[in-house]
């Protein structure tokens, strides 16, 4: 697929035709998204006694092939059996077991998350919930990469991205943010919900009927609402 991708030009084009598809919810959405990201965040961080950089480093390393919600119970999973000394083997989370362990050494500091070799796509996701003011990084995953191709029927499996797509797709985020007068993470943000809505990838429109109307995705979720998977009990 890498070498599929359009020229910067083109696809920053590409990139605008999404951005004109958006709603005035997937503009509030996305404009307020990272802020959003880093309150949840904090809140995890005041919990439970960790700090920002911590517990958002522990968050990422659980996002792989996990949803939201999954993602912030296994959070929960994971202080919950620290705090309480389960063995790490008994946690339960809704992702890859390795990335557990990813998240524990975080938290325990016997790992460090940012580095300059790790995966520009994690890190800038990283970067951009620690401080969402910041106008140096901005999260390409593959909604924005096949916005940026201008195909709709791109599945995301296929969006293999080299470090020079990635700059590629980064610049005519940048560049179109900048004339919208918008962080680069915020117009990364606002694409993402439109294109999830437009075509309807996970997207439950009922769920407006129960969120805040400024909150409408349910980013800023009660952590009550959000309680540990229960641990491996032995057979």
């Amino acid at each position: 697929m890498t070498d599929k991708f359009p020229g910067l030009v083109e696809g920053t084009d590409n990139l605008a035709w999404m951005l004109r598809q958006a709603d005035d919810i997937d503009w509030n959405e996305g404009q307020t998204a990272y802020r959003k990201y880093n309150q949840i965040m904090t809140e995890y961080a005041d919990k439970y006694g960790y700090s920002l950089e911590k517990t958002t480093a522990a968050f990422c390393a659980l996002s792989p092939n996990n949803d939201y919600v999954g993602n912030l119970r296994s959070l929960t999973s994971v202080f919950d059996g620290l705090v309480n000394g389960v063995d790490p083997d008994d946690i339960v989370i809704s992702t890859y077991n390795h990335c557990k362990h990813r998240a524990i050494h975080y938290l325990t500091g016997a790992a460090e998350f940012d580095s300059p070799k790790r995966g520009p796509k994690i890190l800038s996701f990283y970067k951009n919930i620690i401080n969402p003011e910041c106008p140096e990084h901005v999260t390409i995953d593959g909604h924005i990469a096949a916005a940026f191709c201008g195909d709709p029927n791109l599945v995301m499996k296929d969006v293999l991205m080299t470090r020079g797509i990635y700059r590629r797709i980064s610049a005519g985020v940048n560049h179109l943010a900048n004339e919208m007068n918008l962080l680069p993470n915020q117009l990364q943000a606002i694409i993402w919900f439109t294109r999830k809505r437009i075509y309807k990838i996970k997207y439950v429109p009922i769920i407006d009927l129960f969120a805040e109307p400024d909150d409408v995705w349910r980013i800023l979720i009660p952590l009550d609402e959000l309680p540990p998977y229960p641990i491996k009990v032995a057979a």
